[in-house]
């Protein structure tokens, strides 16, 4: 029931979306994978789930705050979906192993490692720091990680560009000569940088 239910939403919402929303996706062939995958994308605006929702032809599970949870109405609309609650800004043991379960039945994941949504207003993009969940996540489920950026703050009847990056195996960026918990952190960086990379190299395609 969840599944029909979200992508009979999907085929409604795609259309809709990328009309109003001038939807560019650039790398869109990086996401005809197969097997367990984190997406992992820069926080934009609210509606940033729907974007990854629509784009990828997979079921993608969410995270959300756990204040979505709080009523009966919204706790049944985001679980039929695939959706779990999180307790931002604490290891949330539970999150951690929901994603896991994601993870491991080889089902699609989406994190945004920010850990919330950047409220710069207007157009200005900027990027906070990422938190450490969704790399440790990834190498604990032994999960490739896909990157994704958006380009442009969503506004309705202006361009949108999004870029789909190729998959990482995070294991390949482990280093020997530090420990776990330094690696993770490292690996956060890069996977930062990684979608920085991929913002400067769209804005100097389109100059």
């Amino acid at each position: 029931m969840g599944e029909r239910f979200y992508r009979v939403g999907r085929a409604i919402v795609k259309p809709i979306f990328w009309l109003l929303f001038g939807v560019r996706l650039r790398g869109g062939e990086n996401l005809r994978y197969t097997g367990r995958m984190l997406l992992i994308a820069n926080h934009t605006s609210n509606i940033d789930p729907f974007f990854l929702g629509c784009a990828d032809r997979h079921v993608v599970h969410f995270m959300a705050k756990k204040e979505l949870f709080q009523t009966k109405i919204g706790a049944a609309f985001f679980r039929s979906i695939g959706t779990f609650p999180v307790d931002r800004g604490k290891g949330d043991v539970a999150a951690v192993q929901a994603a896991g379960r994601v993870l491991q039945q080889d089902e699609t994941l989406a994190i945004f490692p920010e850990g919330k949504r950047n409220k710069r207003k207007g157009r200005d993009w900027s990027l906070l720091e990422f938190q450490n969940g969704a790399t440790l996540i990834a190498l604990r489920n032994e999960s490739p990680v896909l990157p994704i950026c958006f380009v442009d703050r969503p506004r309705m009847f202006h361009r949108t560009r999004i870029v789909v990056g190729e998959p990482i195996d995070l294991r390949e960026w482990m280093d020997p000569a530090l420990s776990r918990a330094e690696n993770i952190r490292q690996i956060s960086k890069r996977l930062r940088e990684t979608i920085l990379q991929m913002k400067r190299e769209a804005e100097a395609a389109s100059r």
